[in-house]
């Protein structure tokens, strides 16, 4: 069941970082998203295909390892959320590190806003949060993927300054659809406090 969309998030609010205990909240926050796209016949992109894979044992020690890991290590993940007035999570960005010690320098971005608190500025105020907790801890870039029929959340970044690096054409086939994945990247100010990294000359 969708929450009820009756509540006014201050304008100063900022995002909460979840943490160990909220990770129930947000099983069920994808649940209602996966709801959603049934409901509404919606191709949705989430981390959990609903609140039953998230509740598996090996799936939340994942997560919460995750969460746990430092920005120096691979696979780390930061995950920012509002809640509504009785504190369900009702929109979430994750931010997930590589798998790779040479990708540190790079985030990806993976937002979801239920449908019945989007168009309130609530998935730019988190992507705007993400991208100010990647520069302060000195990333360089910042990437994500986006289905190119999303065209509201295609608008919103890049109105924050992501931009178009490629597309997979026919990605994904979803009921009898196809789908094009969008790959997009928001370049921040490289911190090199030691030597001047240059690219790798063409072999």
């Amino acid at each position: 069941m969708l929450q009820s969309n009756r509540f006014e998030l201050d304008g100063n609010t900022a995002p909460e970082l979840l943490g160990p205990g909220d990770y129930n909240a947000l099983a069920e926050y994808f649940d209602r998203l996966r709801g959603a796209a049934d409901r509404f016949g919606l191709a949705l992109h989430a981390p959990f295909s609903g609140a039953a894979e998230a509740r598996d044992p090996e799936a939340r020690a994942r997560c919460l390892s995750q969460w746990a890991r430092p920005l120096s290590a691979p696979g780390w993940r930061r995950t920012f959320a509002f809640r509504d007035g009785v504190g369900a999570v009702v929109a979430c960005l994750d931010l997930l590190g590589p798998e790779l010690s040479a990708e540190l320098h790079r985030a990806r971005v993976s937002l979801a806003v239920e449908p019945a608190f989007q168009r309130r500025g609530l998935g730019e105020r988190l992507v705007r949060h993400a991208i100010a907790f990647a520069r302060d801890a000195e990333l360089a870039w910042l990437d994500l993927w986006v289905f190119a029929h999303n065209e509201q959340a295609l608008a919103l970044y890049r109105k924050v300054g992501f931009v178009e690096i490629g597309r997979h054409r026919d990605q994904f086939r979803w009921r009898r659809m196809s789908i094009d994945d969008i790959a997009m990247a928001y370049r921040l100010d490289p911190h090199l406090p030691h030597r001047v990294f240059q690219t790798a000359p063409p072999q």
